[in-house]
């Protein structure tokens, strides 16, 4: 053996033996820690075991009879104080014994990368153990994102329908609203966009043209004895592509005072078709991702936001805060770090980096729209044409799930009139 080979060897044999040493370190003052919190909080969880995880410890605690996991759940400030770190409480089912996680490492920050996923979870980041996070959009059917200005929703927001087109663009439909700021229009050439709504008027069409589908395909699964859009397609060789509704700030279509007669009667009625979709969608197949700067009660409609799996980036205020997660956690989140509350209860994610123009992006889908950069051809117009598509309804009986529709003029109706038209030019003759 030559003297490089043995000297690789010892040094290895070395920082083995810190590494050891870091780590028993690291699980004793946890647990020290540990001790000293229960001693001064008068409580007798005592360690069963501990154990290093990926940027913290994992402890199981014994619950002490007649207590709970909640009895530590109301003292998780003080719990993360003396700990150092973020903490999870999670009760070990059938037993009497609870999982407490401790995250003590900084998650260190990483480029967007697409993820696998199928076309019903959303992925958001990845937790404080480094595994990727996923929303189920059938358990919770629309997402709410907000957070401080400049926090990075829309960023956010870019990187979950990166990786939707990504993965699913051949089973998905894209509406886009973008009437206020427009910082979503880099995904307007995309081949699962369908309709990129630039005025009140526009998404209001379009979120007509949304409210019929979800109607259609409630009846449709109804009459047919069908859960909902999965157990659809799993049972039909026609698949439905899952919709998903683009909104850049939510509140907007709340009609304010300050606005004109046209205005309000337009904003009405896109917030009539918004209830709609959030009622009836999530067994349609049909879904909102949506954007507020705040979450009150006097910009989003508690009905609303009972049905929407909130996410937030770092809050001004404690209120703030728990107006839209229920919990006043956001105000410590540092930057590129979320809450998310939904059916999963509460989980803390960090999202991934990238650029403000979006090059890291573009890198995986090519019709997205880079400054002075080349991109994929848009291959047909998005832009929504209000005469083609114009009708009205009325929705009936909205709290048992069921819209019925009361029709003007119907889709069906234009087409046909279009073929009938191609047919009369290919004989020479014109209809009037």
């Amino acid at each position: 053996m030559d003297l490089i080979s043995l000297s690789l060897i010892t040094g290895g044999v070395i920082l083995a033996k810190e590494g050891s040493s870091y780590l028993l370190n690291r699980l004793n003052i946890t647990a020290y820690r540990w001790n000293k919190t229960m001693a001064n909080l008068k409580l007798d969880f005592k360690i069963i075991k501990n154990k290093q995880i990926k940027n913290g410890v994992e402890l199981t605690v014994k619950c002490p009879a007649g207590k709970s996991y909640k009895d530590l759940e109301k003292h998780i400030d003080s719990l993360e104080s003396s700990l150092r770190g973020i903490v999870t409480i999670e009760d070990i089912r059938f037993t009497d014994l609870i999982k407490i996680e401790v995250i003590n490492e900084e998650l260190k920050n990483y480029d967007f990368i697409p993820v696998k996923s199928p076309n019903n979870l959303i992925f958001i980041g990845k937790n404080f153990s480094e595994k990727n996070f996923f929303i189920d959009i059938e358990k919770d059917p629309h997402i709410l994102i907000g957070g401080m200005t400049g926090t990075g929703k829309t960023f956010l927001l870019s990187s979950i329908l990166t990786n939707l087109i990504y993965n699913n663009s051949n089973t998905i439909d894209l509406y886009i609203s973008q009437i206020i700021k427009g910082e979503i229009g880099q995904f307007s050439n995309c081949k699962s966009v369908k309709f990129v709504g630039n005025t009140l008027e526009e998404v209001s069409i379009m979120l007509e043209k949304v409210a019929k589908k979800v109607d259609e395909r409630c009846r449709k699964f109804n009459s047919q004895g069908y859960k909902n859009l999965s157990h659809y397609n799993k049972n039909n060789k026609n698949k439905l592509k899952r919709i998903y509704f683009v909104i850049e700030e939510i509140s907007f279509f709340i009609a304010k005072e300050s606005d004109n007669e046209e205005i309000k009667q337009l904003k009405n009625k896109c917030w009539t078709n918004i209830l709609t979709i959030v009622k009836a969608g999530r067994a349609a197949g049909v879904h909102f991702l949506s954007v507020t700067q705040r979450s009150t009660v006097a910009n989003i409609d508690s009905e609303v936001k009972s049905q929407m799996c909130c996410i937030t980036l770092r809050q001004r205020s404690k209120r703030d805060s728990e107006n839209i997660i229920e919990d006043s956690g956001a105000v410590k989140l540092k930057e590129r770090e979320c809450l998310i509350f939904g059916s999963q209860g509460l989980d803390m994610v960090k999202v991934p980096s990238m650029d403000e123009n979006y090059e890291i992006l573009q890198k995986y889908v090519k019709e997205i729209i880079v400054p002075n950069k080349p991109h994929k051809p848009q291959q047909k117009i998005k832009k929504l044409e209000v005469e083609e598509v114009k009708f009205t309804h009325t929705p009936i009986d909205l709290d048992k799930n069921k819209v019925i529709f009361l029709e003007a003029a119907t889709e069906k109706e234009t087409k046909n009139e279009r073929k009938e038209s191609k047919r009369n030019e290919r004989k020479g003759r014109v209809k009037c």
